[in-house]
């Protein structure tokens, strides 16, 4: 038993021994990591930026161009001879 009291008063001295560190503390540090962490950072040039926004303008207008066409393609090779028989079954033949 006294083994086990020795030990019991060992921890409880371990923890009282170590430095309890407010919430504002750490707080701070957390702040402190940020800052040090955006320091780290390496931003780009203006004509950097410029550049990356043009090629992001013209992939944006390439795939808006090619999804039209896309778009386009579908809606004959769909809808033009649905369109076809309607006018079929409606009497109302049409030869374009």
């Amino acid at each position: 038993m006294s083994a086990k009291s020795s030990e019991l008063d060992k921890n409880s001295k371990k923890s009282s021994q170590t430095p309890v560190i407010s919430q504002f503390e750490k707080v701070k540090a957390f702040f402190q990591d940020i800052y040090a962490e955006f320091q780290k950072i390496t931003w780009p040039s203006l004509p950097e930026v410029i550049g990356e926004t043009q090629r992001v303008l013209v992939l944006v207008a390439i795939l808006t161009a090619l999804l039209w066409v896309f778009d386009l393609a579908v809606g004959k090779i769909v809808f033009e001879p649905i369109d076809h028989l309607a006018k079929q079954v409606n009497g109302q033949t049409t030869f374009r």
